[in-house]
C-alpha cells in the first residue's frame, strides 16, 4: 500500500486550506466520477476530498494542515454517524479500512496521522481517547502507543441527546419502575425506539444513564462485586 509518495504529492504543497475543504486545484488529476464502492465499502456518500490523492498526505503548510485536519475529522465523524461505529484506532489495521484506505487511488492514512486526525477531534469534543491514549503521544508527532491504547470514542451524539432517546424508549415500552439490564436496553427489543439504541457502545450507554440519573429519571444499581447489575427507570 502507497500511504502517499509519488509524482502527485508532489504538489501537495501548494495546496492551501480552501482546496483540501472545497475542491482539487487543477493541477492535480481527480477522478472524473468517483466510485460507488471501495474494498466492498459502499463509499458513495463520502465527499470528493476522498476521492484526491493528497488529502491522505499529511499537509506541510501549517494553514492547509488545519483545514486538512478539520475535512477529516468531518468525514470521519459523519461516516461513524451513518454506520454506527462508536470506535476507531489509530493502528495499521485500521487504516487498512474505508474510510482510512482508497483502494481506487491506491492511497491509505498512515497511522501516526490518522492519530493526529483523532487528537484534534479529541480537541474540538467530537471524540475522547479510551485507555489513557492521549498520554501515549510520546515525545515525537504521531509517536506510536501501546497496543490497546490508541483506541478513540467517536462522539457523533452528545451524552445528553442519547439520555433524551433512552428515555423516549422508556416510555414507549413503558419499562417506568422496572429494573431493566444494560443488554436488555440495547438488545433491540422493546420498543419502536430500540433499533437507536441497539448494540450502542457501552460506555455511551453508562453516560446517557448518569444523565437520565441527574434529571432524577434513573438509577444504576450495582451488585456485590461493584459490576452493574441493571437499571430501575422512573
Amino acid at each position: 500500500m502507497n500511504g502517499g509518495s509519488g509524482a502527485v504529492e508532489s504538489s501537495a504543497a501548494a495546496v492551501n486550506t480552501r482546496a483540501l475543504s472545497v475542491e482539487a486545484p487543477r493541477s492535480v488529476p481527480t477522478p472524473t466520477s468517483s466510485p460507488v464502492k471501495t474494498d466492498g465499502e459502499d463509499v458513495a456518500d463520502l465527499p470528493p476530498l476522498y476521492h484526491f490523492p493528497p488529502f491522505f498526505t499529511r499537509q506541510p503548510n501549517s494553514e492547509t494542515l488545519s483545514g486538512q485536519l478539520g475535512s477529516w475529522g468531518s468525514l470521519i465523524l459523519e461516516w461513524c454517524r451513518r454506520r454506527r461505529v462508536f470506535v476507531v484506532s489509530a493502528t495499521a489495521e485500521e487504516c487498512g479500512k474505508v474510510p482510512f484506505r482508497n483502494t481506487a487511488i491506491d492511497r491509505a492514512l498512515k497511522p501516526a496521522f490518522l492519530r493526529e486526525i483523532l487528537e484534534g477531534m479529541c480537541s474540538r469534543g467530537e471524540a475522547e481517547w479510551l485507555d489513557g491514549g492521549e498520554k501515549k503521544k510520546g515525545s515525537g508527532r504521531g509517536a506510536g502507543s501501546a497496543a490497546g491504547q490508541d483506541r478513540c470514542l467517536m462522539l457523533w451524539r452528545t451524552a445528553d441527546a442519547w439520555a433524551d432517546m433512552l428515555d423516549k424508549h422508556i416510555d414507549e415500552s413503558g419499562a417506568q419502575g422496572q429494573v431493566l439490564t444494560l443488554y436488555e436496553l440495547t438488545d433491540g427489543s422493546r420498543g419502536s425506539s430500540a433499533n437507536e439504541l441497539k448494540d450502542l457502545d457501552p460506555l455511551i450507554l453508562r453516560r446517557a444513564i448518569e444523565v437520565l440519573a441527574k434529571r432524577g429519571k434513573a438509577h444504576l444499581m450495582r451488585g456485590p462485586d461493584g459490576e452493574d447489575s441493571g437499571v430501575k427507570f422512573y
